[in-house]
């Protein structure tokens, strides 16, 4: 994985900081901050983001039921859930960060 990332992240080696701004990017963070220079700050928006579907969004679900979620394309996603797991995900709302203002879709 290591060439892969510098092949990507080398050019901007030396920035300030790097949102890590995809939902798997924390998981590959050790990885990413290994190519990084020293001084690079990883930022992981994950806990905002946590923050508002627990205000603007779970308040209004039930309980138990599982609840998918994209900024982008609901129908891409669906389709690399279905390409990539091998799960059928049925309803994906699409929202708008930060407000998280539900789109219809």
């Amino acid at each position: 994985m290591k060439p892969v990332l510098e092949k990507i992240l080398l050019p901007i080696k030396h920035v300030e900081a790097l949102l890590l701004a995809c939902t798997h990017y924390p998981f590959i963070a050790k990885e990413i901050a290994a190519v990084m220079s020293s001084g690079c700050k990883l930022i992981d928006p994950m806990e905002k983001v946590m923050k508002e579907l627990q205000k603007n969004v779970l308040p209004f679900t039930k309980n138990g039921e599982d609840h998918f979620f994209t900024t982008g394309n609901p129908n891409i996603m669906q389709l690399a859930a279905l390409n990539g797991f091998n799960v059928d995900i049925k309803t994906i709302k699409q929202v708008s960060l930060p407000t998280l203002t539900m789109l219809n879709h």
